[in-house]
């Protein structure tokens, strides 16, 4: 067990940074080593690890810099009651990514220049919907130099804040293979909005942010997305992108039990996109693991990973008889759903189940242990 929490983090030194995709992807994503000697942090595959990322220096400098706010200025942490400077504040504490609605009330209200004037029609209640959508498409850089915001008290700014949340990455790595590190992978969030290139917050801090041997501050975060504990069970294990990553430390484990697996991982490119491909196959080479791939963008026609389960269905559906624990992880919106119809189809194709039968099979199949959902 570990003291270490979310409040009271581990500061862990950054021991790997890779780029996993080749240079003709049109990802990046990496695979990051983080050290965790001297932690008592005790995991077991399918466990997250907490980070907590900074925001960028630059952007935080810039928002002072407008406000005209001294950096050393001191505020009180709207929920510890902790006294701190302005600049740690918005650096480690403070989302400044996505606003509330509260604080564009505070500044709606406030000394309206011309600009501020046109919006005040935000606040009024028939259009709720607008606002939210105003909210979505400015970080609160965006909205001081938009709105003109000439200063705001230090902290009146941090009161009508969100505070920045922890991001999750799920464990890429066994402990019984390396007992003092943690690995990870990472896929870079970039995106284009209002003619601004925008990074997600935890990804930036992993892949770009941070230098090598820097401290990271985490946190064991533990889960239910474990596999099964018999390594006799059969083990289906479905992860395109980075949901490959805890089925690594799955692997890494049940390989040295003599287990039965199969994975079904997708991405969009053999030659460029498949994460841990020297790992995998060479499990398959010795007949440790059943691969089925599925790129997405190798062939004309797209091919995702619940197309490989119905091209499979008899064999699955047999794996399944015989006992198989099935485990889905990542996209929620459209690869678990995906998934979730595909396994009724098979169900009622290969077991001539009714469509109510097939999803009372489900439901008993999760009920029992053996239908795993890890999803974002």
């Amino acid at each position: 067990m570990t003291n270490y929490n979310k409040n009271n983090p581990f500061y862990s030194k950054l021991l790997k940074r890779e780029l996993v995709t080749k240079k003709g992807s049109n990802k990046k994503t990496y695979h990051i080593e983080l050290d965790i000697t001297n932690s008592n942090i005790t995991y077991t595959p399918g466990d997250a690890i907490g980070v907590l990322p900074r925001n960028c220096q630059k952007e935080v400098d810039q928002i002072l810099d407008l406000l005209q706010i001294d950096k050393d200025s001191t505020v009180v942490h709207p929920k510890t009651l902790a006294k701190l400077s302005i600049e740690s504040y918005l650096l480690h504490h403070a989302n400044i990514t996505k606003l509330t609605g509260v604080f564009l009330e505070m500044v709606l209200t406030k000394n309206l220049s011309p600009k501020q004037q046109e919006l005040k029609g935000l606040l009024l209640d028939e259009n709720k919907q607008d606002k939210l959508h105003a909210l979505q498409e400015r970080s609160l850089l965006d909205w001081i130099i938009y709105l003109e915001v000439k200063t705001i008290d230090p902290q009146d700014l941090v009161s009508h804040l969100r505070t920045l949340l922890p991001r999750l990455y799920s464990i890429a790595s066994s402990q019984q293979i390396s007992s003092t590190k943690v690995d990870l992978l990472v896929a870079m969030v970039e995106y284009e909005k209002n003619g601004k290139i925008h990074y997600g917050l935890g990804s930036h801090f992993l892949c770009l942010d941070i230098e090598m041997e820097d401290k990271v501050p985490i946190y064991l975060h533990p889960s239910k997305f474990h596999p099964p504990s018999d390594p006799n069970t059969p083990l289906i294990m479905i992860g395109p992108g980075t949901g490959v990553a805890p089925y690594r430390g799955f692997l890494q484990e049940r390989t040295q039990q003599r287990s039965k697996n199969w994975l079904f991982f997708g991405e969009q490119t053999r030659a460029n996109d498949f994460y841990y491909e020297d790992f995998l196959t060479e499990l398959e080479k010795k007949g440790q693991l059943k691969l089925s791939l599925a790129f997405s963008r190798d062939q004309e026609k797209k091919v995702y990973v619940q197309d490989l389960m119905q091209e499979q269905s008899q064999e699955l559906y047999d794996w399944i008889m015989q006992g198989a624990a099935i485990y889905v992880c990542g996209d929620a919106k459209h690869m678990a759903k995906g998934v979730n119809e595909t396994l009724h189809a098979i169900l009622e194709k290969e077991g001539l189940m009714t469509k109510e039968k097939a999803k009372s099979f489900i439901k008993e199949m999760k009920k029992s242990n053996r239908y795993f959902l890890d999803v974002y």
